[in-house]
């Protein structure tokens, strides 16, 4: 029993290694699966108007890969659980997680690469939420109106949601025109580091000019 006691703990690294392989195959699989309805989904309800409108084939290709950041953002989150899950369930049914568990490895320490990877992604969409999903959402958005003959003369957009600052900044617009710069029911938002509202301004009509942090305009009201 004493030396049972003093037993050596094991080594975690080829087993962490092990479920982040079986985790990151698993979880590229769902996100491409979940990806695809989302686009097929998207693709059929809206492919009888665009070919009734004339629309051609490579606008719609385009509009379609345009819709392919935004999809991936959400549909990453559940893919990802349903990996993590479907990989120590797998463990659970074959035996497997009771004699890792006999060995000395804790689950905290087989689950760090997980812990890892989801603070990698998490920080990943983060900054290509600024830097990818909202230009590539504008685009889609500009095609299609473009395709169904929406807004030509002025290019102008309605009920536009756009976050900034990683998040910290929420501008919500209820019309806007680029051309002019008018905005109407202009409402922002700013959230501390903490996640918690430090202010909030509302307008019924605004102004777009000046600058935000460099990368965005801000609303002159």
């Amino acid at each position: 029993m004493r030396m049972a006691a003093h037993a050596p703990r094991g080594n975690p690294g080829i087993l962490q290694r092990l479920v982040l392989g079986q985790t990151l195959r698993r979880w590229a699989g769902a996100e491409l699966f979940l990806l695809g309805i989302f686009l097929l989904a998207e693709l059929f309800s809206s492919m009888w108007r665009l070919l009734a409108l004339d629309a051609k084939i490579g606008d719609i290709l385009l509009w379609v890969g345009a819709g392919l950041p935004a999809h991936a953002v959400e549909v990453l989150p559940v893919a990802l659980l349903f990996a993590i899950t479907m990989s120590l369930s797998e463990l659970h049914s074959d035996g497997e997680f009771l004699a890792i568990c006999s060995s000395g490895i804790s689950l905290q320490s087989l689950g760090i690469p997980l812990l890892a990877m989801a603070a990698i992604l998490g920080l990943g969409l983060r900054v290509a939420g600024d830097l990818v999903t909202v230009p590539a959402s504008l685009l889609k958005e500009n095609l299609y109106r473009r395709m169904t003959g929406q807004g030509k003369n002025t290019g102008s957009l309605s009920e536009m949601t756009i976050l900034a600052g990683g998040g910290r900044f929420v501008y919500r617009i209820g019309y806007s025109d680029p051309e002019t710069g008018r905005l109407e029911n202009v409402d922002i938002a700013g959230k501390g580091e903490d996640g918690s509202l430090q202010f909030r301004v509302m307008a019924s009509r605004a102004k777009w000019g000046g600058r935000c942090m460099g990368i965005f305009k801000c609303p002159r009201i």
